[in-house]
Order: structure tokens, then sequence, then C-alpha cells
């Protein structure tokens, strides 16, 4: 070491240093993260037990199969209650282990996560002029969307149908429904077409786009032929189980801030040049060498 030269320490390294970084402009922002992306956007719907009506052949009425259960989104809910519906014409459609639907999702402005609705029911049968074509041991419909970085995904996983058969005669045997699928009976007084698990996939809802899925359990189309009792007939017409969901348009990443440091330099000062004054007056003289005398 050099005498008279000072010693420089850690610590006054560290303070040169946070000295530079100080004239540098440094400046701790805070970026986006993929990882901690938000999603905004709106959700919507529905659950019900059924939707249906009968229409008479002669065309004097059509009549609503009441449906007790319903719920929707945003504001989501669930409801519970059995079905028993008979009309004049001798047509029953009954469940009577019980239906009940219900609707959930998280939509707390700017976050959502997911939208989903269920419609459950046990134990249906139809019948009409005290045959029974038709029995079904239990249905799940299920509709979920689920926000991700990505976009909305919309699934029926969880849909499903037990224990179906429908009959062409007293104590034949069920007829193979395969899954998804549909099929066509003729019971006397009835004929008609049994489907099964029906999704109608969406990319928009009304002047939103996005992603959502309609499900149905079943959907049941009856042709009742006019008897001595009913001479009019009809047609029924009924889907069980129903479940939907969609979330909207504003289903975009929103990231949320990190600690990324980005540095934003100081900018520099330009030196202002100093004017010059107005040129000196007086004539210019030249300065010529001095001669030495020999010459």
């Amino acid at each position: 070491m050099r005498p008279g030269r000072p010693v420089r320490t850690p610590a006054f390294s560290l303070l040169v240093f946070v000295a530079v970084i100080l004239g540098a402009g440094v400046v701790i922002a805070r970026q986006p993260s993929t990882a901690e992306a938000q999603i905004q956007g709106a959700i919507k719907g529905s659950a019900q037990t059924l939707s249906g009506s009968l229409t008479l052949n002669n065309g004097s009425a059509t009549i609503a199969i009441p449906n007790p259960n319903s719920v929707s989104l945003p504001a989501g809910g669930s409801a519970s209650e059995g079905i028993d519906f008979t009309d004049p014409g001798s047509l029953t459609v009954r469940i009577t282990g019980g239906a009940s639907v219900q609707c959930d999702g998280i939509a707390s402005a700017p976050l959502v996560l997911d939208a989903n609705c269920t419609s459950t029911l046990t134990n249906f049968a139809v019948s009409f002029q005290s045959i029974t074509p038709i029995t079904i041991g239990r249905i799940v419909a299920k509709s979920s969307t689920v926000a991700t970085a990505a976009g909305p995904v919309s699934t029926s996983a969880g849909t499903i149908v037990e224990n179906i058969c429908v009959k062409e005669a007293q104590g034949s045997p069920c007829l193979a429904i395969p899954a998804g699928g549909s099929v066509s009976f003729n019971y006397p007084p009835m004929s008609g077409t049994v489907s099964l698990q029906t999704e109608t996939p969406r990319t928009s809802d009304g002047s939103s786009t996005g992603s959502g899925m309609r499900v149905t359990g079943v959907r049941i189309s009856l042709t009742l032929i006019p008897t001595l009792n009913t001479p009019t007939g009809g047609l029924l017409s009924l889907t069980l189980g129903i479940a939907d969901s969609f979330i909207g348009s504003l289903a975009t990443p929103t990231p949320l801030p990190t600690n990324t440091p980005t540095i934003t330099p100081t900018p520099t000062r330009t030196p202002t040049p100093t004017p010059s004054g107005p040129p000196d007056p007086r004539p210019h003289k030249a300065v010529l060498p001095a001669l030495s005398r020999d010459e």
C-alpha cells in the first residue's frame, strides 16, 4: 500500500455502488407475471329439473309441465322439490326420488374463476293409460366453465344417466341405447323417441363472446295415440336435467405486478455553448520574425 492512499473498505464500496445506482436514476417497478394472471369477465348459467309441454292433437290446448326447480347465475343458489304431474287425459310425469338444482361461481369483479350448474333427479317415470314405457333411475346434468389464462373452457364432466329403461311391451327387455345416442319405440297407445345426454357448446351469448355449454340429461318425445278414453291424443315434449354455464367476453388475462426492477436512465445534460463576443475592431498587425544584423 502506498503511503497516504486511502483504504477502501467493503462499506465504502457499497456506498459507491449506491451512489452510482442513484446517479443512474434506477426505478424499481412491478411488472406483470403470467403465473399471477387473473381473469376478468362475467358469468352466466342456469339449471332446471325439466322443461316440457303436452300439446293436444285437436289444438285446443298446450299444457305446460310444471318445473318447480330453477336457479341461475350470477345470483346462484339451489332449489329442491319433487314433481308429480297428471293431466286430464291420464298422462303422468313423476319424479319420486327427489329433484334438485344448484348453480355457483366466483365472479367478484374483476376476478372470475368458474361457473357451475347442476341438475339432479332420481326415480323418474312417465305413464299413459296406466302403461309405463320409460323409467330412469338417476340423471345428473352438469355444465362447468372455467377461466384460464388462455381463455374460458367449458365441459360436461360429471353428467350421468343411470338405469334408464325404454320398453315396447309389458315384461319385454329394455331397449339398448348407445351413450349419447337415441332409440325409437312403439308401445301402443304411445310411440316416440328417447335421446341421451346432449351437449351444445357455444362461443357467444348475446353480444358477449367466450365459452359456454348447455347440457341435457334426457330428451323424450312421445306421440299419444288417440284412444276411446282419450280421443284427442297429443304430443309430449320433455327435457329432463338441464344445466348451462358461460363465461363472457371480458375473460382476458390481467397480470398482477411482481418485483422486477427496471432501470430508467437519468437524462444527460447537454453543455450550453458560451456565446462569443463581437470581433476586435482594431486592425490586425502581423508580427515579423526578427532579422540578425548579418542579414
